[in-house]
């Protein structure tokens, strides 16, 4: 028997002990199953505001974006133009609009990563619901047949 048999085999009997335990669904089951459909909502209402967040976000970069290439454009046609000093003037007097589209660029990738992170989290969450609901409504038929 490897390690990894005999922990899959004390995890087994670590679940059969509790519904050989509590013998209801109001048990340790019950409240786990409670527990986790909490983290599920939870969960999904920090995946809601984080993808909404990540949306207003990304709609602020392409306003951004927008405004910067406006900027270049303005100062590459006076740069043509023969004006180099009103070119300089201009992409000085807009660094702040250059600026913040990279730092709106960078809140878009950590918003991104964190939207990934939670959709990853609320599954793994959403498993372990499942499962002790499972485990919630063997115990709950296993007690009906004993009546």
């Amino acid at each position: 028997m490897t390690p990894a048999d005999r922990v899959i085999g004390s995890r087994a009997c670590d679940v059969n002990h509790l519904f050989a335990q509590t013998g209801t669904s109001d048990g340790p089951i019950g409240t786990l199953a409670v527990e986790t459909e909490r983290a599920v909502f939870q969960l999904r209402r920090e995946a809601v505001a984080a993808v909404a967040r990540q949306r207003r976000i990304r709609e602020e970069t392409l306003v951004a974006r927008r405004l910067s290439e406006a900027v270049e454009r303005r100062a590459a046609h006076a740069f043509d133009q023969g004006d180099e000093i009103l070119a300089r003037q201009i992409l000085a007097r807009d660094i702040c609009t250059l600026k913040t589209q990279e730092a709106l660029e960078r809140e878009l990738a950590d918003a991104s990563l964190r939207v990934t992170q939670l959709v990853r989290r609320l599954a793994r969450t959403e498993d372990q619901a499942r499962l002790a609901q499972r485990g919630k409504e063997t115990l709950a038929n296993g007690a009906s047949r004993t009546l």
